[in-house]
């Protein structure tokens, strides 16, 4: 049995379990997945990328496997992302001082 989603909404799979915001306020911590490059890419060749990675996610075969894995795509744009990654660690940062965690020397 489920207790909780750890994405901000509720699973498409599971409708009937609560994402952990509605049980947990300000506690989601969603799992995702980007795609990095070089901080030297060319920007043509981000935005090309960009464009590709879309275009496959909106395959009929790519879609359906994402909703058999309970993955909701939320696609973002190039500079969303960066400001998303940046974000993250901001946060991720926070949590591992406030965890006593250090980095590996």
């Amino acid at each position: 049995m489920a207790l909780a989603v750890s994405g901000p909404k509720r699973a498409a799979l599971l409708p009937d379990v609560p994402s952990v915001l509605e049980l947990f306020p300000n506690s989601d911590y969603p799992f995702w997945i980007g795609i990095f490059m070089p901080a030297k890419t060319p920007r043509d060749i981000v935005e090309k990328l960009h464009r590709e990675a879309v275009n496959t996610m909106q395959l009929p075969n790519v879609k359906a496997r994402l909703e058999t894995l309970g993955m909701d795509p939320m696609p973002l744009t190039p500079a969303e992302f960066d400001a998303h990654v940046r974000a993250e660690i901001g946060t991720t940062g926070v949590l591992a001082k406030a965890a006593g965690l250090k980095p590996n020397q």
